[in-house]
């Protein structure tokens, strides 16, 4: 699996990577749904927000704001702003 983006070693974010490589079909977190997410699915998806949000004209650097309830998609939306 490709990063899609360069990785700075031993940052959180390329010790995430280096999880969902290894592990990419294990569940990352559940829902109090009963959904999973894989972590491969939580990578997948945080690239999706990190991809919108530069579309959107977010630059590194600059501030993004969460706004939302407790919700499976922060961790997805933070990891996408950090990346």
């Amino acid at each position: 699996m490709n990063p899609a983006i360069p990785l700075k070693s031993g940052t959180l974010l390329a010790r995430l990577f280096g999880h969902v490589e290894a592990t990419p079909d294990r569940p990352a977190f559940a829902t109090l749904d009963g959904g999973t997410w894989t972590w491969a699915d939580w990578w997948r998806q945080s690239l999706q927000v990190a991809a919108a949000l530069v579309q959107d004209g977010v630059a590194p650097g600059d501030r993004v704001a969460i706004l939302a309830s407790n919700t499976p998609l922060w961790p997805l939306a933070d990891t996408g702003i950090q990346l």
